[in-house]
């Protein structure tokens, strides 16, 4: 190279954030917090000239402008530090946050180990800055920027001799992989290759002569509107974050597993002639697991299709094709969808296998006498297919709230002390009380509201502590999480989680299939549906069902106190 001292060395980064839903309020803290860091660590203090923008953002989410007066796609405000050497910018695209920020060494920073450690000095000072918030974001994309006085023809040897210079984890050759831009800027992505991975790198290179197409394309041509390269790298989020959605929820296996042992033992007791033994117990787990995560999937698989064509009207096919970011995020994209294929079809198989299995059951426990139960099961009447025993916290507007949703099914929720007095004691162990509720009603709702303020105690922080587990984070309470145990340990199959806010996460229930409250007839009738299944006799011919009820819950917006 013509010498690593004609670099200009700049610092640009992408965030994404869901911007609705639940968890669009704590993501937006997050982007807040950060905002707020660039104005004290790099004095982003100042308005941009032109632009009629806010440069200090509202304390919740609520205040910001609405789609209805703002738009899908709008910049809704922008901040820099004096000479506009660093700026940042937050803008709406859709039903996604997207914070852009740009970082350059100025006056005003301490001078590293020479010009060779900018890029290090930047990551290290913003990954300090945003470490804790990461947690609620979708997606981070760190671009390196190196305006070249004299490139070398060949972009390969650019990269090589760059590569020292790139913070973090590197991939093995990453330099050979390079995809130039209309001629003129050449992008590498120098991470590891981890298709989930939340945070990326990449090195940007260009001609001095060059720098303002680069610019338009990775951070702006003279207005806050989301580049072009930005606008890419916010659907490839959305799609690694479905990826990691997927793989951490998935219950396919469990499913297949579950559907595959009740056969086993169906086709053992038939060849021993003892199929009419004690009920082969199906708790309907099958049906549930298949019907139910086919639906989630036919979903997923429909976002992940619409963020693949929306990558690929920024990039062209030429870039897609070559060797590069691009070309591996579609073959991520290809892989991602062809493996959802595949388990919604093995589904719809399980599902028709589950309903045979039920058949066949039926036949095999009529074939001879059955064993008698240990003990009388619950009342089949049609009042207990009515009856919903819901486990709450409390957050007494939620419980209201939930109450009411099952009234306008024509349930029954089970209230607290009429279930104390079955026990027929004044101190019954808690233990007890569930007991007779799971007796007497056909499914249990668990709403887990944020009601405790938790957090492990500083002498038991490990070397790479979660950041959920350092600060205080939102819990519900005991004795939800002790009835959640207890109704799961009795008929999980029946037992129903609805989480409302943002929660610390809890390992032992992390592969739990639950349903994030929201106000969205989706969330209604996921609820209903399950219900159904259930075997609840919920009655949802009209629409008083569908009527807003968690519009707006404060649960929604709890969070730690600042201390």
């Amino acid at each position: 190279m013509t010498g690593l001292s004609e670099v200009n060395h700049q610092f640009v980064t992408h965030l994404y954030a869901p911007g609705s839903g639940p968890d669009a309020g704590p993501a937006y803290r997050a982007l807040r917090d950060i905002w707020s860091g660039c104005r004290q660590v790099f004095q982003m203090v100042d308005p941009v000239p032109g632009l009629r923008l806010r440069h200090l953002l509202p304390d919740s989410y609520d205040d910001l402008p609405p789609v209805t007066w703002s738009g899908p796609e709008a910049a809704l405000a922008v901040q820099e530090q004096t000479g506009a050497r660093c700026q940042a910018v937050l803008r709406r695209h859709h039903n996604i946050l997207n914070l852009s920020v740009a970082l350059a060494p100025t006056p005003l920073m301490p001078s590293p180990d020479g010009p060779r450690s900018w890029w290090r000095e930047l990551d290290r000072q913003w990954t300090r800055l945003t470490a804790t918030q990461a947690p609620h974001l979708l997606g981070e994309a760190r671009l390196y920027l190196a305006d070249l006085a004299a490139p070398p023809p060949d972009h390969t040897m650019t990269g090589r001799e760059l590569g020292p210079l790139v913070p973090g984890d590197q991939a093995e050759n990453w330099w050979r992989r390079g995809v130039t831009h209309e001629e003129r800027t050449t992008i590498w992505e120098t991470s590891p290759s981890d298709d989930g991975q939340w945070l990326r790198r990449f090195l940007v290179a260009f001609a001095t002569a060059d720098a303002k197409a680069a610019s338009a394309w990775t951070w702006s041509h003279g207005s806050p509107t989301i580049p072009p390269l930005a606008r890419y790298l916010l659907h490839a989020a959305v799609m690694r974050f479905h990826l990691r959605v997927w793989q951490r929820d998935d219950r396919t296996a469990e499913s297949r597993d579950a559907i595959d042992a009740l056969l086993a033992d169906l086709r053992r007791r038939r060849a021993t002639a003892r199929g009419g033994g004690r009920p082969l117990d199906l708790s309907r787990l099958g049906l549930y697991d298949a019907s139910l995560i086919c639906a989630d999937l036919r979903e997923l698989r429909e976002s992940v299709t619409i963020s693949v064509h929306n990558m690929s009207r920024v990039v062209g096919t030429p870039q897609l094709l070559a060797a590069g970011p691009f070309a591996d995020d579609r073959a991520m994209a290809r892989s991602f969808i062809a493996r959802l294929d595949d388990q919604i079809a093995y589904l719809e198989i399980a599902a028709h296998r589950t309903d045979r299995l039920e058949a066949l059951s039926r036949a095999s426990e009529l074939a001879a006498r059955p064993f008698p139960e240990p003990e009388a099961t619950m009342d089949a009447s049609p009042d207990v297919t009515r009856r919903v025993f819901v486990v709450h916290g409390r957050d007494e507007e939620a419980r209201t709230a939930m109450f009411d949703f099952l009234r306008s099914l024509d349930l029954e929720p089970l209230e607290w002390e009429p279930l104390v007095s079955l026990t027929g004691s004044t101190l019954p162990y808690l233990g007890d009380v569930v007991s007779q509720a799971v007796s007497r009603a056909q499914a249990t709702v668990v709403l887990m509201t944020p009601d405790d303020v938790v957090s492990l105690h500083p002498s038991l922080h490990g070397t790479h502590e979660d950041s959920k587990e350092i600060g205080p984070s939102m819990q519900a309470r005991p004795n939800v999480l002790l009835e959640l145990g207890m109704a799961l340990a009795i008929y999980r199959d029946r037992t129903i989680i609805v989480t409302a806010g943002d929660h610390r996460p809890i390992t032992d229930l992390g592969g739990m299939n639950y349903i994030r409250l929201t106000d969205s007839a989706q969330c209604h009738n996921k609820i209903a549906t399950r219900l159904q299944i259930a075997g609840c006799q919920i009655k949802n011919n009209g629409h008083d069902w569908l009527r807003p009820r968690f519009q707006a819950l404060a649960s929604y917006r709890r969070e730690p106190p600042v201390t």
